[in-house]
């Protein structure tokens, strides 16, 4: 007889496939966490991060899409609801998903990967978020209660809406972004720059109350006011009197 012990072999549970798509979910989950922390510590580092920027940074709410939108990169506001269905329609058409939805920033080919995109695109969400959480006429009188005529008219304009000249003006103030081609650099300069002079210096002389009230909500929510003005000086000097 022999002497040898045989074993029982070890039983081995064999995941199931429930169990792979937890694990296949649960490393994307954080993938996306480490992602997202890395993509706000790049905007935060490199001079992007604003309080107005800041406000609007919600990374639950950016997506980057593998086939092209138009344009590339865009917010689409929680009262777009026209702008998401011609957009959904543009990318049915090209034979994309209709996967567009509101309260959401898109941003594909090279704009996906540009902190100066990004940050344009945050931004436009961070006045969707002061507009609704400050009346425009709380906003002038809080803000700008001895500001011209003009730089209050143009402050009604922006927080209706018509903030793109406002938004590419910031972007002259933010860092060169070495990923954007010539073409690009343009769309996020002219509409700015194309602006009679007068209305030039009223988007200047709102840019540190647009900030300020940015700040201030910031702190409402419990935000450090070191985390928040870190990088971005110049709107800080002109509210401090500095420029």
């Amino acid at each position: 007889m022999s002497n040898l012990v045989v074993k029982s072999p070890i039983p081995v549970t064999r995941p199931t496939r429930a169990d792979k798509l937890f694990t296949t979910a649960e490393t994307k989950r954080r993938a996306t966490q480490v992602g997202n922390v890395e993509h706000e510590a790049d905007l935060r580092n490199k001079g992007f991060m604003d309080p107005l920027v800041e406000l609007g940074y919600a990374p639950d709410r950016q997506r980057t899409l593998k086939s092209g939108t138009y344009p590339p990169a865009m917010y689409f506001p929680r009262s777009g609801s026209k702008i998401v269905e011609d957009a959904n329609d543009f990318r049915e058409a090209e034979g994309a998903e209709r996967d567009i939805e509101a309260d959401t920033i898109m941003t594909t080919g090279i704009a996906a990967g540009s902190n100066k995109v990004q940050a344009h695109e945050i931004a436009h969400r961070g006045l969707q978020v002061l507009r609704e959480r400050i009346p425009t006429d709380d906003f002038i009188k809080d803000y700008l209660p001895n500001a011209d005529n003009l730089t209050q008219q143009v402050a009604r304009e922006v927080l209706s809406g018509n903030e793109e000249p406002f938004v590419k003006m910031l972007d002259q103030g933010r860092p060169d972004d070495l990923a954007l081609n010539a073409e690009f650099k343009s769309r996020l300069r002219d509409n700015f720059k194309l602006q009679d002079p007068r209305v030039q210096r009223a988007l200047r002389n709102l840019e540190p109350a647009i900030m300020q009230a940015a700040n201030d909500l910031l702190m409402e929510d419990g935000k450090p006011v070191s985390a928040i003005a870190k990088k971005r000086t110049g709107w800080l000097a002109r509210l401090l009197g500095k420029k």
